[in-house]
């Protein structure tokens, strides 16, 4: 009866609270937050993997204009750098 006579306002608190604590377990709201930074830094690290893989195929055509290549080497460069262009737009997918 007692909790029932104050649940509206026990219930705006439970809202408003940083942290609940009830018995042993305890609930944050800094979860959300942590979620939240933990997307901005998958989104950062995403971007950084799509600038090192972008200069990595620069560097790969670069590479492929050099005339001492043999014929296997050139086309295992190729493959490589078809691959690499590949992770490329899935990244950017992302």
């Amino acid at each position: 009866m007692f909790l029932w006579m104050f649940r509206v306002p026990i219930w705006n608190w439970l809202r408003t609270a940083n942290t609940v604590s009830i018995g042993p377990l305890e609930l944050k709201r800094e979860i959300s937050e942590l979620a939240d930074a933990s997307r901005q830094l998958l989104e950062d690290s995403t971007k950084l993997q799509l600038l090192i893989a972008e200069s990595r195929v620069i560097e790969l055509e670069v590479f492929l204009s050099y005339p001492l290549l043999s014929e296997e080497q050139r086309r295992r460069m190729e493959e490589n750098l078809d691959r690499l262009n590949e992770e490329i737009n899935k990244l950017r997918r992302l």
